[in-house]
């Protein structure tokens, strides 16, 4: 397992012990299988093409997952470089794009924060569910607007491949909302642009104009003038209200 960091060194000792099975669990990392170990110590296309496959060759399982239930194609599928041919290469030897984490993630949950279009696009033609949510009722889109990049090209993908993006969490938020809470404005007006209603209220009981005013933690009044835009009412009546707003006020008062 340690060996797995070096691509050279590990397919030498692969090649010199043809003896050695590789479907064991390194029990000190989360009892991560040798699939797995080889994504996440940033192999790169070309090495990980190489030594794969020799790893399923000694025993290892392309649907072995380590203890958080991350198996080897949501690992793949949630890498920020471009492994389209190697996510390719996991669905063709047995991965389905239909598994899941413990916290019942997708791979297209996994993908949505770094992965390129093209990874997402192939997953979505190998039958990866748009609409699947996870154990908190988040959406792919969720997950991407929760990220640090909150890429907005990767939301067009996700829009095109049919993600729900204006569909509430099990705690009441949608993916506006989350983006209002971390300042994508890039995302909060591809959302608007796609149809996400502004007069609604969040988790907490308050307006995506509200959240424009007291907490976006970029530029206020550009996300204030993003919500009047597409047509959130300052006369608008929140629902409930959290420790910062009056039982029933507006987002003008």
């Amino acid at each position: 397992f340690t060996a797995t960091s070096s691509p050279g060194l590990f397919q030498e000792i692969l090649q010199t012990r043809p003896e050695m099975r590789l479907d064991g669990f390194n029990r000190s990392f989360n009892n991560s299988p040798m699939l797995v170990e080889i994504i996440r110590n940033g192999q790169d296309l070309n090495a990980l093409l190489t030594t794969a496959p020799m790893v399923l060759a000694r025993g290892a399982r392309v649907e072995d997952a380590d203890g958080s239930g991350l198996t080897a194609l949501l690992a793949a599928s949630a890498a920020a470089r471009g492994n389209t041919a190697f996510v390719q290469w996991l669905l063709d030897s047995g991965a389905t794009s239909a598994t899941t984490d413990q916290s019942r993630q997708t791979v297209l949950h996994h993908a949505a924060p770094k992965a390129p279009g093209d990874v997402i696009r192939l997953l979505r033609t190998r039958g990866a569910e748009p609409a699947v949510t996870d154990r908190d009722g988040r959406t792919a889109m969720h997950t991407l607007a929760a990220s640090q990049r909150a890429s907005i090209d990767t939301a067009a993908v996700l829009l095109a491949a049919g993600v729900p993006f204006d569909t509430p969490d099990t705690a009441g938020n949608r993916p506006l909302d989350v983006a209002l809470e971390r300042g994508h404005l890039e995302l909060e007006e591809e959302l608007l642009k796609a149809g996400a209603e502004v007069n609604r209220d969040n988790a907490r009981g308050t307006c995506p104009l509200f959240e424009a005013m007291v907490r976006n933690r970029t530029v206020p009044h550009v996300a204030v003038e993003l919500m009047l835009r597409y047509g959130e009412e300052p006369e608008y009546v929140m629902r409930k209200h959290d420790s910062s707003s009056r039982n029933g006020c507006t987002p003008r008062d």
